[in-house]
């Protein structure tokens, strides 16, 4: 039952966070579209992977991109891919990937799940200004 509760608290506090992260509109206001291919492989299990995708709703969404590790046992662990994932925003990259390796506590040891994501992005045009 205990692991139940901490997963839950985790949840919760994993749901405050996002209510109250700026949105992902208002960090990066050119954006239109926004979809992660995300797998999250354990390093000694070859072929066990769980895979998503995720469309961002850019009006709605918060600039957080947190992932819960898969790892039933892990504790304290996760993925936290938003610093890199703003920064391409923020530079206007159209197909941008990156790896992020859980910093949780499995069984014995450290967690050896990794989470590998791709996204595409789409932005507004620039609107361009003639001078009078």
């Amino acid at each position: 039952m205990r692991r139940s509760s901490e997963a839950f608290q985790r949840t919760i506090e994993r749901k405050r966070k996002q209510d109250e992260a700026r949105r992902l509109r208002d960090a990066v206001p050119s954006l239109l579209g926004l979809e992660l291919d995300v797998r999250e492989v354990r390093g000694n299990l070859p072929g066990h992977e769980v895979h998503h995708k995720r469309v961002i709703i850019v009006d709605r969404a918060p600039a957080l991109f947190e992932f819960a590790c898969s790892d039933r046992g892990c504790e304290e662990g996760g993925h936290d891919v938003t610093e890199v994932v703003l920064q391409e925003l923020a530079r206007g990259t159209l197909v941008f990937s990156g790896v992020h390796r859980c910093g949780g506590h499995a069984r014995e040891g450290n967690c050896d799940y990794e989470l590998r994501f791709e996204a595409q992005a789409s932005y507004r045009a620039a609107t361009q200004t003639t001078p009078h």
